[in-house]
């Protein structure tokens, strides 16, 4: 079972009635919630194990809730202009951030902390702010720029601790287009780098794409200009 915590994405809104709210201790963003509550368990273990946003949440309103809440001038401030949402704040507001971003994820990329969560795991922050987005994009497209070597028959490129081990595809590049990327030649390179002394036919030449594998999980060839994923029908891995 995954405990969030929460921090501060906002400091202030305006009310349905036009008018400038702040809280008032004026959080910092990005900042530890001041409710967010700290572990460890009783016995021993860390909690939370990641935090996301919960403070300064515009949250829906329902419509049932409407009649009482805009007789409550106090409650009436956190209606935001258009009516049907209002600014709440809880760790409610953060687990909700994380169901839909299996925390695990986090295994790919230990290292999503930055100022306010520190430098390695703890009771408050857990193992740090939760980025689906930014984890998915480093295994996927921080794959640097093939290089081949001198030689001609050697190709290699940085590799990534976002990656365990890499599979290279191969195609013939006059057929490369929207739905062909090649087809599996190398599978579970544990170095960046591999040889290919075949020669491509006259006329043609071959393509390579690189994955990086994590965990058994692979990342996309690629994205299309429209940001769309590549298709992958001949994957390496299962």
């Amino acid at each position: 079972m995954t405990t969030v915590g929460a921090f501060v994405t906002r400091q202030g809104w305006t009310d349905i009635d036009g008018q400038p709210i702040s809280y008032t201790s004026m959080p910092t963003i990005g900042s530890l919630a001041p409710f967010s509550s700290p572990g460890p368990t009783r016995d021993g273990r860390m909690k939370p194990e990641i935090t996301a946003p919960g403070m300064g949440i515009a949250s829906t309103l329902s419509i049932d809730a409407a009649p009482g809440i805009l007789a409550d001038s106090n409650l009436r401030l956190r209606i935001v202009q258009d009516g049907v949402h209002w600014v709440i704040e809880g760790t409610s507001m953060a687990a909700p951030h994380v169901t839909g971003v299996y925390a695990q994820m986090l295994t790919l990329n230990p290292t999503l902390r930055d100022a306010f969560t520190g430098p390695s795991a703890n009771n408050d922050w857990g193992f740090g702010k939760v980025d689906a987005l930014g984890a998915v994009e480093n295994l996927i497209k921080n794959i640097p720029a093939l290089q081949a070597g001198s030689d001609g028959v050697t190709f290699g490129w940085n590799g990534t601790p976002l990656a365990s081990t890499y599979n290279v595809y191969r195609g013939d590049i006059r057929l490369l287009n929207g739905t062909y990327y090649g087809t599996c030649f190398r599978q579970g390179l544990s170095s960046p780098a591999f040889t290919d002394t075949d020669t491509p036919i006259p006329g043609s030449g071959f393509f390579y794409l690189i994955t990086g594998v994590k965990d058994g999980v692979e990342g996309l060839l690629g994205f299309k200009s429209d940001g769309s994923p590549e298709p992958n029908d001949a994957p390496c891995s299962p």
